[in-house]
């Protein structure tokens, strides 16, 4: 998401790409824009900090808006005729959608997810993991499960806790059928943190 207009001056942005983007007001320098970038290459080693050429400093006052994509969380923009992949990982929550298996009732919902629903075996038959996914895929997979899971909810995930699970491998995040298809795979060492998550009923039918 992009800043506010309070946020606008001296937030920095690391793309899922690695490339890491300041957004500025008039106030902000090219040397302070630099250590953005700079403390953007700490925060993530893996990517690389772009370089910040020039700084155009616009007079006067001027509007500011949000912009949210919904639920692509990676996505290009335009920075002059440039694109730049960039990702909501500053701030805000990611929704992940799931209905639970009949037989667990509506307990996922009013007490989150339960270690002993969720076995893991040598065989891979049982991956000890609850599957989530975005709106589309869990809508769905509800359509076509009517026989076999009941209660829906809604999880709104804090993105830097999401994409930083995410980028050291502890939680899977699968492309679906089309690139708006996402599948989220939360394994049980995590489920005690997840569970802290404000969770809300919701139905895909």
């Amino acid at each position: 998401m992009w800043p506010s207009a309070e946020a606008s001056k001296g937030v920095n942005f690391c793309g899922a790409s690695g490339v890491c983007t300041a957004v500025v007001g008039s106030n902000i320098s090219g040397r302070v824009l630099h250590a953005l970038a700079g403390l953007c290459q700490q925060l993530h080693p893996r990517r690389h900090a772009a370089d910040v050429l020039t700084v155009t400093v616009t007079p006067g006052e001027a509007d500011r808006y949000n912009l949210t994509v919904a639920d692509l969380h990676t996505y290009y923009v335009l920075a002059g005729a440039t694109p730049v992949l960039v990702h909501n990982s500053c701030g805000g929550t990611t929704p992940l959608y799931r209905t639970s298996p009949i037989e667990h009732g509506d307990s996922e919902l009013n007490s989150g997810l339960n270690h002993e629903n969720f076995p893991r075996t040598d065989d891979g038959s049982y991956d000890g993991a609850a599957h989530f996914g975005n709106e589309k895929t869990a809508s769905e997979w509800a359509k076509g499960s009517v026989d076999t899971h009941g209660t829906g909810f809604r999880v709104e995930v804090p993105n830097e806790w999401l994409r930083g699970h995410i980028d050291a491998g502890r939680i899977e995040e699968w492309e679906g059928m089309t690139e708006e298809h996402m599948e989220y795979v939360i394994p049980r060492e995590l489920f005690d943190e997840f569970n802290s998550f404000p969770r809300f009923p919701w139905s895909g039918r």
